[in-house]
């Protein structure tokens, strides 16, 4: 697949110069052999024309989510944390900041896959495939804009196997704001609240570790109802609404 992005500059729209861009964008992925291209757009905006004029279909819908962490009770948390726990007996949690360490990449590639059991809508895309030399290309991306990597995994103790995990990037040079990478628990080691353990945890560990952080951001489709209930839960708001696209070629 390829993701085209088109942005022109406010003076000088409606004259076609989005169109040639996006046709341009189009050819570049057909002479590169992909088949599916994919857009986006804030909802109720004039892309969502632009899109269908475009020739693309509609595929999915998400929220942006903001999690405001200055206003979050430290006791609201806890109480969260506790219930979770009482339903997670046999797990601990391992924080990770920074990069992966080499011993646990395997383990780490393998369950970051569970993110591929989330909603997917109408895309018509494969399962990514993770690999340690994946994790770490991700990781040395998000260092390279400068951002701080936290990581929470939870590991069953009588396997040793992980769980769960959810990473969270803060941005250096915008200390106040982060943004959430996934959330995911692999499936055997569902129903056990860890995706809700995570999250309530990381937002404990980030008022410690980054005591200036106002302002989280999160994306979920809106037909994932189990990571909705979770940020309800925690207090994310919707600020967004944002339409998928894509269009074979």
């Amino acid at each position: 697949m390829a993701i085209v992005r088109v942005t022109v500059h406010p003076a000088v729209r409606r004259r076609g110069h989005g169109a040639r861009l996006f046709a341009a964008g189009v050819d570049l992925a057909r002479r590169r052999d992909r088949t599916l291209v994919l857009a986006g757009c804030w909802d109720r905006t004039p892309g969502v024309a632009f899109a269908k004029a475009m020739g693309m279909d509609r595929a999915t819908q998400e929220a942006k989510r903001v999690q405001d962490v200055l206003t979050v009770g430290v006791a609201r948390l806890r109480l969260l944390a506790s219930g979770a726990r009482e339903h997670a007996g046999g797990y601990e949690l391992i924080p990770i900041f920074g990069r992966t360490p080499a011993e646990m990449l395997a383990g780490v590639a393998t369950m970051v896959g569970a993110i591929n059991d989330a909603p997917i809508d109408e895309l018509d895309v494969e399962d990514m495939v993770f690999t340690p030399e994946r994790v770490q290309a991700f990781e040395g991306a998000q260092l390279a804009h400068d951002r701080r990597l936290y990581r929470l995994i939870a590991r069953e103790q009588a396997t040793g196997e992980f769980a769960g995990h959810t990473h969270v990037g803060v941005d250096a040079q915008r200390p106040w704001h982060a943004t959430q990478y996934d959330t995911s628990v692999v499936r055997a080691h569902r129903g056990h609240r860890l995706g809700l353990l995570l999250k309530a945890e990381m937002l404990n560990w980030l008022r410690e570790a980054e005591p200036q952080l106002e302002r989280l951001e999160t994306w979920n489709a809106s037909s994932n109802a189990q990571m909705i209930a979770v940020n309800d839960m925690l207090g994310y708001r919707v600020v967004a609404q944002v339409a998928g696209w894509q269009r074979h070629v």
